[in-house]
């Protein structure tokens, strides 16, 4: 083998190294993310609400994602008990992990798993007073659609 030809054996080697598995599509975690379980009863906060509107437990996550980067925010009904956050992370496959604190005091590391239109939330670790749902699946809402117990600020 010539010196010419190991150059050229080596810049395409190094190419397709470098090049992420080709045909291998790149998960899409973009999208508003919700999973809910709506009340049997009213709380009289919610007496103008109808009850398949009144949400018992609700988890909203809304995500941006610039390669291999994602970045969103979260919000949580738990017993009227309401929390929001944001978090950053990077992807590894079809999963991410993010951290996310409570503004009760707590925290969680949560593995984000896609499986094309639903979204595995498993907490893997939680400390201290936090109402983050255990192990839950979301599903991707459509474009212009919103969970019934969103606010209508439109």
């Amino acid at each position: 083998m010539t010196i010419k030809s190991k150059i050229i054996f080596l810049v395409l080697a190094v190419t397709v190294c470098a090049v992420p598995a080709l045909g291998q599509k790149q998960a899409n975690f973009i999208g508003h993310w919700n999973w809910a379980i709506y009340a049997t009863s009213k709380p009289p906060a919610y007496k103008d609400m109808d009850l398949k509107e009144v949400p018992a437990w609700a988890l909203d996550v809304t995500i941006k994602q610039r390669g291999q980067r994602l970045s969103g925010s979260f919000g949580i009904v738990a017993h009227a008990r309401v929390d929001e956050g944001s978090f950053s992370t990077t992807i590894n496959g079809n999963r991410a992990t993010i951290k996310l604190r409570s503004n009760f005091g707590g925290s969680a590391i949560v593995m984000l798993t896609l499986k094309g239109d639903q979204l595995a939330w498993k907490v893997i670790r939680s400390t201290d007073q936090n109402y983050f749902p255990k192990d839950e699946v979301l599903r991707r809402l459509r474009r212009g659609e919103r969970p019934p117990y969103a606010a209508d600020d439109r």
